[in-house]
C-alpha cells in the first residue's frame, strides 16, 4: 500500500453504510486531491478512486445504491466494474481497473490509508 499521503478518516456514516450503497469522500494521492468512494458489498467495505478508466470522469455514484448484481456501474457510459477488485468486465474499458484503496480500522473508525497494491 502507498503511504506517501496522509491517511484520511472516513465519515462516521461508513460504519452504518447499507449493503450495496456508497459514500463519497476526498483524499490526497501523489499530492493531488481526488474524489473517492467506499461501498459495502457482501458485508465488506471496498474503496476506490472515483474515476472511470474510460474517460477519467467520476462514476457518479454519489451516496446512493451503486452495486447492481455485484457490479459498480459508471452512470455516464455503462462500464461495469466488479465490486471486489474494481476490474471492468464490460464496456469501453473492459479489462482496466479502478484504483483500489486500502482501508484500516483504527480506534473504532475506518481510515483510507492509500492505494491497495
Amino acid at each position: 500500500m502507498d503511504t506517501g499521503d496522509a491517511p484520511v478518516m472516513l465519515p462516521q456514516a461508513a460504519d452504518a453504510l447499507a449493503e450495496s450503497h456508497a459514500l463519497a469522500f476526498t483524499l490526497t494521492l501523489d499530492g493531488v486531491s481526488r474524489q473517492a468512494f467506499v461501498v459495502r458489498a457482501g458485508g465488506a467495505l471496498h474503496a476506490y478512486v472515483d474515476s472511470c478508466r474510460h474517460q477519467s470522469r467520476t462514476l457518479d455514484v454519489g451516496g446512493g445504491v451503486v452495486v447492481e448484481a455485484g457490479l459498480i456501474p459508471c452512470r455516464h457510459h455503462g462500464a461495469m466494474y466488479r465490486v471486489e477488485d474494481g476490474v471492468c468486465v464490460s464496456g469501453p474499458c473492459a479489462g482496466a481497473a479502478l484504483t483500489r484503496l486500502a482501508l484500516e480500522r483504527r480506534e473504532g473508525r475506518w481510515w483510507c490509508v492509500g492505494r491497495l497494491r
